[in-house]
């Protein structure tokens, strides 16, 4: 009897040693992949344990939709909850900005089953804010980038930077956060210059004006939690949304359709919803995300959609939408 218990023992610590040498193997393909390097044997013995923990995760999930292992593998998810969001509500509106949105005027129209509006060559590809958290440009500039193109038939990549280093007078504060709201106001009264022109360094820069070539009108608030109003504005173009991505849910995402109580309602990212369409009965949001295009569906979420006019949405999606208007 004592000799099978000792046998149980030794395979047993047989199986973890074999269990740890696969993992240990699996995280140093992880390291060259996302050439991934650390300074001190702590940093890596530590970025392994997260790795480690990050798998156990994925692997014991029982979400409908699928998660899996991409570049944030060795976050925690207080790091990754720091660096990778970045949506910040104003509290009051800067006397230094001329312009308002406007409130949305629903049209009540007919509109289509499924729409995608990078179809049609009015979404840029996926961009990567890196660890900074500005979010809130990326949403902006998908949303200007695709009201410009849809109006003028012409899709240029807008600069993310100059938003993050002009726009701190109407409330934004770049790798600290900021909002659409305020990024939309800040191009109304200043223009937007390309990605080209000024390039993301993921980091806080000195404002250097450059020279506009893309300029917009007005802004517009679409009904707050109505996601019936929120369809037809989507119909229109991209709509910057913000909506709570502070789960692990949403760290280690790669398909399917978000839904239910996955996520909250306490907003602190803002993405781009690019269209909407129905999947064997249930329907969804098309977002594009800031967080590459290795993340997700190549750099986008599916977030279930409803037919309601009183509702946050899942995630909080239908709690602040916005868009601008291109000249």
């Amino acid at each position: 009897m004592r000799g099978l218990v000792f046998m149980a023992i030794i395979m047993s610590s047989y199986s973890d040693i074999v269990e740890k040498q696969d993992l240990y193997s699996d995280f140093m393909d992880y390291s060259a992949r996302y050439n991934r390097t650390y300074q001190t044997y702590s940093q890596y013995k530590n970025a392994f344990h997260r790795f480690s923990k990050n798998i156990e995760y994925i692997n014991n999930n029982n979400f409908p939709f699928k998660l899996d292992r991409n570049e944030y593998m060795d976050m925690s998810f207080d790091y990754f909850h720091l660096v990778k969001k970045g949506y910040v509500k104003k509290l009051s509106t800067s006397s230094s900005s001329s312009s308002s949105c406007s409130k949305y005027k629903y049209e009540n129209k007919e509109l289509p089953d499924s729409l995608d509006w990078r179809d049609v060559n009015a979404v840029t590809p996926v961009k990567n804010q890196g660890q900074c958290g500005s979010c809130w440009s990326f949403s902006a500039t998908g949303a200007m980038e695709g009201a410009w193109a849809i109006k003028n038939e012409e899709l240029v990549s807008l600069s993310e930077q100059l938003l993050m280093d002009c726009s701190v007078d109407y409330g934004d504060y770049s790798c600290n956060g900021g909002e659409m709201e305020s990024a939309f106001e800040f191009a109304i009264d200043n223009g937007m210059c390309s990605e080209e022109q000024e390039p993301y360094l993921a980091k806080d820069e000195d404002c250097m004006y450059c020279n506009p070539q893309i300029y917009f009108s007005d802004c517009v608030r679409v009904t707050p939690k109505n996601e019936i109003h929120l369809k037809e504005a989507v119909s229109r173009g991209p709509v910057s949304v913000a909506i709570q991505a502070d789960t692990k849910t949403f760290q280690f995402y790669s398909g399917g359709i978000i839904s239910g109580d996955s996520c909250g309602t306490n907003l602190d990212h803002g993405v781009l919803i690019v269209g909407y369409g129905e999947e064997d009965g249930e329907k969804y949001w098309i977002v594009k995300n800031s967080w590459g295009a290795s993340w997700g569906e190549n750099g986008y979420v599916r977030i279930s959609r409803s037919d309601e006019e009183n509702t946050h949405g899942v995630c909080g999606i239908a709690m602040q939408p916005s868009y601008p208007v291109a000249y």
